[in-house]
């Protein structure tokens, strides 16, 4: 028997292989109840439909979330730097996600030296 778990966010998935057949379960890892708002029968057609996406149609969306927050983060840099040019901007949104060290490392900007 091959058990392989996989983490995702907040999402475990768990596939087990016995001979030809393979099985595959989600759990939630988190203790979060993302779904106790939605009712059964919408939960339901959600499933359906995200099972019916095909793998392009699922990597294209998380694409554009991910674009969507980083455009998120840097809104939020301009809020909060009313006179940061765009590169401040970028090295500002980048800071928030990386370490100092990958900053200096990869952009040559140090977040310490613009407090």
């Amino acid at each position: 028997m091959l058990k392989i778990i996989v983490f995702v966010v907040h999402s475990c998935v768990i596939v087990t292989k016995e001979g030809d057949a393979v099985a595959l379960r989600v759990s939630m890892a988190s203790k979060h109840d993302y779904y106790s708002d939605t009712s059964p029968k919408a939960l339901a057609v959600f499933i359906e439909l995200q099972r019916r996406r095909t793998p392009a149609q699922k990597l294209e969306s998380m694409f554009e979330m991910t674009s969507m927050v980083l455009r998120l983060s840097e809104q939020g840099v301009r809020q909060r730097y009313p006179s940061a040019d765009e590169h401040e901007v970028r090295m500002r949104a980048a800071a928030l996600r990386l370490d100092r060290q990958t900053m200096i490392k990869v952009y040559g900007w140090d977040p310490a030296e613009h407090l």
